[in-house]
């Protein structure tokens, strides 16, 4: 037999597992109507996502021919295709962390949200941006995936509508490649005076060794299965030696 004390727990616990299923309903159901385009303005939806996409996979090259950054930090070097930060700079690690990268994509697509949205050309269509755009990156092994919240107005006859959050992706191995620059400056700390040619013959990737400077070293890992526009992608950073 149960007493009354054991019922009302039963009851609050019963209640409790109904107040969480609604709430996560709802949730779930806001979520979807969120990311519910309207057919209307399904046009705009695709052309702004295929321009994000575009400027997704610029960001990625630059960051890759830049050492890790969109905008170069003070210390650098100067090449015929780029300028590249250091990794490793005179017995310190100033090679980006991967939130860093992260936060240099974003900042790219930022900037390139109204340049989509002005460009836009799309037969019937009024398009103004509202605001500035707010981008969220996270870089995976083998994917880098981005969300864009951009609020725009869309005029379409006498018909206004509005769109926010555009999502987009791209297969690099960018993850798996930081990884193996953040070990080869290790190593670099680790033993400044040479170069752990074991390690770099154990990656996957072609990993070429240049001496910019009688002090300084470019680092170039190329990795065959990650193509942008048909091209193997490519992460370097330079080492200045202490």
């Amino acid at each position: 037999m149960i007493n009354k004390r054991g019922q009302i727990t039963i009851f609050i616990v019963i209640a409790i597992v109904v107040v969480v299923a609604i709430i996560g309903y709802f949730l779930l159901k806001g979520s979807s109507i969120e990311t519910r385009v309207n057919p209307e303005v399904q046009p705009v939806y695709d052309y702004m996502a295929e321009c994000f996409q575009e400027s997704l996979g610029e960001s990625v090259v630059i960051i890759g021919i830049q050492g890790g950054y969109i905008t170069i930090p003070e210390d650098y070097i100067t090449t015929d295709i780029s300028d590249i930060a250091y990794g490793y700079y005179l017995g310190s690690k100033t090679l980006p962390s991967k939130k860093v990268i992260e936060e240099e994509i974003g900042y790219y697509l930022e900037k390139k949200a109204s340049t989509c949205a002005d460009t836009a050309d799309i037969s019937g269509f009024e398009i103004q941006g509202k605001g500035g755009a707010v981008a969220d990156v996270d870089i995976s092994e083998e994917e880098i995936y981005a969300t864009i919240t951009y609020p725009l107005t869309i005029n379409k006859g006498s018909s206004i509508y509005t769109l926010g959050s555009f999502s987009t992706d791209i297969s690099v191995n960018l993850g798996k490649i930081y990884i193996v620059a953040d070990e080869i400056v290790n190593k670099e700390i680790e033993d400044p005076e040479n170069i752990n040619l074991d390690y770099l013959k154990e990656q996957r990737y072609d990993i070429d060794v240049a001496m910019y400077s009688e002090d300084t070293i470019i680092y170039s890992i190329t990795d065959s299965d990650s193509k942008i526009n048909n091209i193997s992608y490519m992460f370097r950073f330079a080492n200045k030696l202490q």
